[in-house]
């Protein structure tokens, strides 16, 4: 359909999650590692960190990171480099971006690119309920007289509950 701006998608993250530098990400895993170098060690993490340090770089040049408070590992922007409407559905998923505003996005990207903003709106939302029904099925526990977050309107045990068993 239609690719979202890098800046428009650096900003609404920049809004939600503190832009970080590589080298200070870099720090704050050193840091964090060298309360346990031996462990570290064991995982091959020390050597990671060793690489990703030689290239930082490279990398800084490649991608805007931002740290997210409940995970240790950085989310990434490549630099430049616009999004499709489902990878960016994915991305707000896992940002936890509330969806108005990731909605409000792709409207004012759908305008400028003279879309169709009813479709676009509508397809980044049928996606996006996609991902979420998908994440719901492989990570929550779904009650077996439930309706299937697949969307069929049929209860969990009729419909995907032998595809998802635990």
């Amino acid at each position: 359909m239609f690719q979202i701006s890098y800046k428009s998608i650096k900003y609404l993250v920049s809004s939600y999650y503190i832009p970080r530098s590589l080298n200070g990400y870099i720090d704050h895993c050193k840091q964090y590692f060298s309360k346990s170098l031996k462990v570290a060690a064991e995982l091959d993490d020390k050597e990671y960190l060793n690489t990703v340090t030689s290239m930082s770089h490279v990398l800084s040049a490649k991608y805007d990171i931002f740290t997210i408070p409940q995970n240790l590992a950085p989310t990434t922007l490549e630099k430049d480099k616009p999004l499709g409407i489902p990878s960016f559905a994915k991305l707000i998923i896992d940002l936890e971006i509330p969806f108005d505003v990731a909605s409000d996005l792709v409207e004012s990207t759908a305008r400028n690119k003279r879309v169709n903003i009813q479709e676009a709106k509508d397809y980044f939302k049928d996606l996006y309920d996609v991902e979420l029904s998908f994440r719901r099925l492989l990570y929550e526990k779904i009650g077996r007289n439930e309706k299937c977050p697949c969307g069929s309107g049929k209860k969990y045990k009729d419909c995907h509950i032998d595809l998802f068993k635990r």
